[in-house]
């Protein structure tokens, strides 16, 4: 690719990372989970029409920077450290919750998803569960970030934990 300054990259990178600490921060001192911050200032400089050179931004919103980053590094080391800290006891003292939830609550929700965004959006069918298929996988770190502000009880974070660990080991095969 031409006209790629490296510089600037680092720079605009350096910079977003500078931000979702210092949101994070807030977060915590505040005591609310910082996930939640984090979406609403995503959304907020995603709203924002903020100046990138061309070639930074053709760079970042390439699928294979995409590809590697999001899902060959950071992916992987947040789902796998959560998996790793889940006590086997926990998982199968909880089975029968566990399995219920990553087999039939996920196909639920990917059900009302489906629907509902064939009706709220208007997408075409393929599209609408192409969308729930990818919404109605649960996201195990922030929910489990909530959890341990707001003091869940611990055998609920274990199902939820189990729940989306078995779930990310299903379709993390293909």
């Amino acid at each position: 690719m031409q006209g790629i300054d490296l510089h600037q990259i680092f720079s605009f990178v350096l910079i977003l990372v500078l931000i979702a600490a210092g949101i994070t921060a807030i977060a915590k001192v505040f005591k609310r989970p910082y996930p939640i911050a984090l979406v609403i200032a995503g959304n907020i400089i995603g709203l924002i029409n903020i100046p990138i050179p061309e070639p930074v931004n053709i760079f970042i919103t390439e699928g294979e920077v995409f590809n590697f980053a999001v899902i060959t590094l950071f992916l992987p080391a947040l789902l796998g450290e959560a998996a790793l800290k889940l006590p086997f006891s926990h998982l199968y003292d909880n089975k029968k919750p566990i399995l219920l939830l990553a087999f039939g609550g996920t196909f639920l929700s990917f059900v009302v998803i489906g629907f509902s965004s064939m009706w709220l959006l208007q997408l075409s069918i393929p599209a609408a569960f192409v969308f729930a298929s990818v919404m109605s996988a649960t996201d195990p770190v922030s929910v489990l970030s909530i959890f341990n502000s707001l003091g869940v009880n611990k055998r609920l974070a274990t199902v939820i934990e189990g729940e989306t660990d078995r779930l990310t080991e299903l379709t993390s095969d293909h």
